[in-house]
């Protein structure tokens, strides 16, 4: 049996490396929406407040419409309420178009209470759309619409 030489096993690290592409926008985007989604299950201020750009706009799953600063007051009553959630997410896509990355999927909540409607323990499904914009070098959701499954 032939051994590879630790030159030749080095030399085909580096040329993988090299020409190893990093993740597209979609795939940044398609992270970040997960992120965003583990963070807001825990109401985690901190991460939430930087990943929602200023002129952010949220459509919640009622139709209410709220800005960046009416969607982290909820956030921070969620956190005052000690509410918080699981969230699965399944059959998510997302597509870059013109600079932005379109992300769509459904989303799975449960524990807690995941909406006004929804008593706790039980589960909640949506179908959700955002838009995910890099500024400053930081994907930043600019949309959000959810749709619940009935």
């Amino acid at each position: 049996m032939r051994k590879s030489s630790p030159i030749f096993l080095a030399l085909l690290f580096f040329c993988s490396a090299l020409f190893a592409q990093p993740p597209s926008n979609a795939d940044q985007a398609r992270a970040a929406a997960e992120q965003f989604g583990e963070a807001w299950s825990k109401n985690d201020v901190a991460r939430l407040d930087p990943m929602l750009a200023d002129d952010y706009t949220h459509t919640d799953t009622d139709g209410k419409i709220l800005t960046k600063q009416q969607y982290m007051a909820y956030i921070h009553d969620r956190a005052a309420k000690h509410i918080s959630n699981k969230i699965e997410f399944k059959d998510v896509k997302a597509r870059e178009l013109n600079g932005a990355v379109v992300v769509i999927g459904e989303n799975i909540v449960s524990g807690g209470l995941a909406n006004e409607k929804v008593n706790a323990g039980e589960v909640f499904h949506i179908r959700f759309i955002q838009i995910w914009v890099r500024r400053a070098g930081k994907w930043q959701r600019l949309y959000f619409q959810g749709t619940p499954i009935l």
